[in-house]
């Protein structure tokens, strides 16, 4: 009875957990490669009009409403 209940909540787990890896992506992919240090965007902001850039950084607060 216990291998029944624990293969149970395994079966359950993996389901769980699958749903995770299905979120909905948004916009298109990413092209560029080469990053761009936010210091060289303000040292040279004309320098990047109309340019398309990568940028890497941590993300510290998001809107609870739009995401």
């Amino acid at each position: 009875m216990n291998i029944r209940k624990l293969f149970t909540v395994l079966i359950v787990s993996i389901f769980i957990s699958s749903l995770s890896f299905s979120q909905e992506k948004y916009g298109k992919e990413i092209t560029l490669e080469e990053k761009t240090e936010i210091s060289e965007i303000i040292s040279d902001p004309s320098g990047y009009v109309g340019k398309k850039v990568l940028i890497e950084g941590e993300i510290l607060a998001v809107c609870q409403m739009a995401g």
